[in-house]
C-alpha cells in the first residue's frame, strides 16, 4: 500500500488565482494530481489584491488571524483566510498583509515592470509566517516544497532559525526553480530585517554572495532536494549567483534532479482541439493541411500548401534575426506568419508588407490565434525569451517543429535522444544561424519519410504535467 503523504506546497502563483505562467499551471496540475492520488497535500500563497473573498469562497481562519513575525525587530501580524482551489479539494491557505502582501503584482510592480522595491521584506514576512502558521495550525508536513526565490526563505528559517525545535524536525524541504532571472539579492542592510544578527554576516556565510543577502542561495543550502529544469536554465541566471550555483550543485551529487517543465496535453491536444479548422493526431496528420489552407487564406499567402510554412513568435528585442528571416523567406518562396506581443502592430505590419503573398502579421495574439499558428505551420521559430512560455512543447503537440535559439528551457528540452523533443537550433546571437537551422529544417522536410518521423515524434512526445507530477512523487516517497 502506497503511504499517503502531508505535503505544504508553497508558491506565489497558482492557477486560476493568478494569470498562466509555467509556475501557476504547475501549481495547480501538480497539487491536484497528488490530492488526486490520496495526499493531504495543502497550499500557502499570499492573498494578492485581485484575490476576492466572495469570487473564491474564501473564510477567516479564527486561530490563524495574528500570526507575528518579526520584521526588522518590529511586530507584524498576518491573517490567513482559507479556501480551495476551485474544481478541487485542495485547500488553500491564503496569508494577507495589507502592506506586504496585498499587491497587484505577484514580484514585479505593473507600473514599473520591475521587483517592488520593498521586494526583500514582502518575502521574508512571507517566509517567516509560512513556518509560524504550522505552529499554531498542529499541522506537520512531511514535505515542505518551495519554488523560487520567493520561498527560499523557508528553507532557511525551518533548518537556521527553527532547527532545533522537535516540531520540524520530521519536515523534508524541496526547493524547486522555474525562475531563472531572479535570485532574490538584496543589501546588506535586509539581513537585520531577516531577524539576523548584522554582525555575523561576513563573507562566505550561507545567506551572503557578492557582499548582498541572497535568499535563494540560502534556500539551496537547507533544501534536502534541489530540482531545476537543467544545466542550461542556470546558464540564465546573472552573476555571481550563477557562478556559485552551478559549482554547488556539483557538490550535491543527486540531491539535484532535473525535471522539466510541462503544459497540460488536455488543452493542447489537436485531434480534441474545437479551435481547429480540422482536428488530427500523430497517428494520422493528414487534416493538418486543412489548418494549413485556413492560414494561407486568413492572411492572403499565395504558396501552394504543400510548401513548407513558417510560424515565428517573437517578443520585440532583436529584430535582426525577424530581417534575415524574411530575407530567407523571399528568396526561397517560401510562407511565413509572425506574432510579437510586444512589438507595435505597425513594426510587424511593415514586415508583411515588405513581401505581400508572402508575409504574414498576427495583429492580436490570443489563445484562439496561437493555435491557429502551431496547427497551420510546419516549423515555429521562437526568440530567446519565449522559453519560459513552454511555446516549444506547445508548438510540437501540434507537429510545427521548434526552431529555437539555443538557451534556457530550449536547450534543456529539446535534443535527439528519446528523452528529448525534437528540434533544430539557432546561436541566439547570430542572426546568420537562424537561416543555416531553416536550411538544415527544410532538408529534413522535403524527405518526406524522414519528414514524417521527426513530426510524429515531436507530437508523440509525453510533455504533460503529470509525468512531472510522477517525478515529484519519486522524490516526495524517497525523502520519507
Amino acid at each position: 500500500m502506497k503511504k499517503k503523504l502531508r505535503i505544504l506546497y508553497i508558491s506565489t502563483e497558482i492557477s486560476p488565482f493568478n494569470a498562466e505562467s509555467p509556475l501557476s499551471e504547475l501549481s495547480f496540475h501538480f497539487t491536484r494530481y497528488c490530492r488526486a492520488q490520496g495526499h493531504d497535500i495543502r497550499v500557502v500563497m499570499p492573498r494578492y489584491s485581485f484575490i476576492r473573498d466572495r469570487k473564491y469562497n474564501l473564510r477567516e481562519v479564527i486561530r490563524l488571524r495574528e500570526i507575528p513575525v518579526i520584521l526588522g525587530g518590529r511586530l507584524q501580524l498576518v491573517a490567513v483566510k482559507s479556501g480551495f482551489i476551485p474544481d478541487t479539494k485542495v485547500q488553500v491557505y491564503f496569508l494577507e498583509h495589507e502592506k506586504y502582501l496585498s499587491r497587484d503584482g505577484v514580484t514585479v510592480d505593473p507600473e514599473t515592470g520591475k521587483l517592488y522595491a520593498d521586494s526583500d521584506e514582502r518575502f521574508i514576512v512571507f517566509s517567516r509566517a509560512v513556518v509560524e502558521m504550522l505552529k499554531i495550525l498542529s499541522w506537520q508536513p512531511q514535505i515542505i516544497h518551495a519554488p523560487d526565490w520567493t520561498a527560499a526563505l523557508t528553507a532557511y528559517y525551518l533548518n537556521a532559525v527553527y532547527g532545533g525545535e522537535s516540531f520540524y524536525s520530521d519536515s523534508k524541504m524541496i526547493l524547486s526553480l522555474s525562475d531563472y532571472e531572479n535570485c532574490g539579492n538584496f543589501p546588506r542592510k535586509s539581513v537585520f530585517k531577516a531577524g539576523i544578527d548584522p554582525d555575523t554576516f561576513q563573507p562566505g556565510i550561507d545567506i551572503e554572495l557578492g557582499g548582498e543577502f541572497n535568499y535563494l542561495k540560502a534556500g539551496a543550502l537547507y533544501a534536502n532536494k534541489i530540482i531545476i529544469n537543467g544545466d542550461s536554465s542556470i546558464q540564465e541566471f546573472s552573476e555571481p549567483f550563477r557562478t556559485w550555483f552551478k559549482e554547488y550543485i556539483k557538490s550535491r551529487g543527486s540531491d539535484v534532479l532535473r525535471i522539466p517543465f510541462g503544459i497540460d496535453i488536455k488543452v493542447w491536444s489537436p485531434d480534441k482541439d474545437e479551435k481547429l479548422t480540422a482536428g488530427y493526431s500523430y497517428k494520422d496528420t493528414s487534416a493538418k493541411v486543412e489548418n494549413k489552407k485556413m492560414l494561407l487564406e486568413k492572411y492572403s499567402l499565395q504558396a501552394p500548401p504543400e510548401s513548407a510554412l513558417i510560424g515565428c513568435v517573437w517578443d520585440g528585442g532583436d529584430y535582426t534575426f525577424l530581417q534575415e528571416l524574411v530575407k530567407f523567406v523571399e528568396a526561397e518562396n517560401l510562407s511565413l506568419v509572425i506574432a510579437d506581443k510586444s512589438a507595435a502592430e505597425d513594426r510587424l505590419t511593415k514586415f508583411a508588407e515588405t513581401s505581400p503573398g508572402r508575409i504574414g502579421a498576427v495583429k492580436l495574439l490570443t489563445s484562439l490565434t496561437l493555435k491557429q499558428l502551431v496547427s497551420g505551420s510546419d516549423f515555429m521559430v521562437l526568440s530567446p525569451g519565449k522559453y519560459k512560455d513552454l511555446l516549444h512543447f506547445k508548438a510540437a503537440r501540434y507537429g510545427s517543429l521548434p526552431l529555437v535559439p539555443c538557451c534556457g528551457f530550449f536547450a534543456d528540452d529539446i535534443g535527439e535522444d528519446d528523452e528529448k523533443l525534437p528540434g533544430f537550433f539557432f546561436d541566439r546571437n547570430k542572426p546568420e544561424s537562424l537561416v543555416k537551422s531553416l536550411v538544415e529544417a527544410l532538408r529534413i522536410y522535403k524527405d518526406e519519410k524522414a519528414w514524417s518521423k521527426l513530426q510524429k515524434k515531436a507530437m508523440k512526445f509525453d510533455s504533460g504535467w503529470n509525468k512531472v507530477a510522477r517525478s515529484y512523487l519519486d522524490i516526495y516517497n524517497e525523502l520519507t
